[in-house]
């Protein structure tokens, strides 16, 4: 009856990795999938322990990084927060230089500098990245 032990952990497990979205709890609820099937097939608790240990230390050596890559990116296309402005169209507010300036963006002032040449004031802009709470931007070409 140990792996039933085995198969709640793997459900709360996984009930975690829902709320952390970071994939370690997820390789631990392979493990704990893993031990439990071993307890069904007749294996003793330390002989599960074991299969759980080495089955989590492969999915988050093996596995997580795998599907990291497929699942977990920083730009898509629900970037959230600060993040989604890059990429985003910003007026000029007052000329922005390679040490200052200001942006109006979705109807917030932000402080700004640019890498390239001068913005003067009333020009659009585009947000090409972010620095603390300065967004970098360039010239927008329309």
């Amino acid at each position: 009856m140990s792996y039933l032990f085995w198969f709640i952990a793997c459900a709360v497990l996984i009930l975690i990795e829902l709320l952390t979205t970071s994939l370690i709890f997820a390789s631990f609820a392979f493990g704990a999938f893993i031990a439990g099937l071993a307890g069904l097939l007749g294996a003793e608790f330390v002989g599960q322990g074991l299969a759980f240990a080495v089955a989590s230390i492969l999915a988050v050596f093996l596995f997580r990084p795998i599907l990291s890559k497929r699942f977990v990116t920083r730009n898509s296309a629900n970037t959230t927060n600060v993040l989604a402005l890059v990429g985003s169209t910003a007026s000029v507010v007052e000329t922005v230089t390679s040490n200052s300036g200001l942006v109006k963006i979705k109807g917030e002032i932000w402080s700004a500098r640019t890498d390239a040449s001068e913005i003067p004031a009333g020009q659009a802009s585009i947000v090409t990245d972010i620095d603390g709470a300065t967004l970098i931007v360039t010239q927008s070409k329309n």
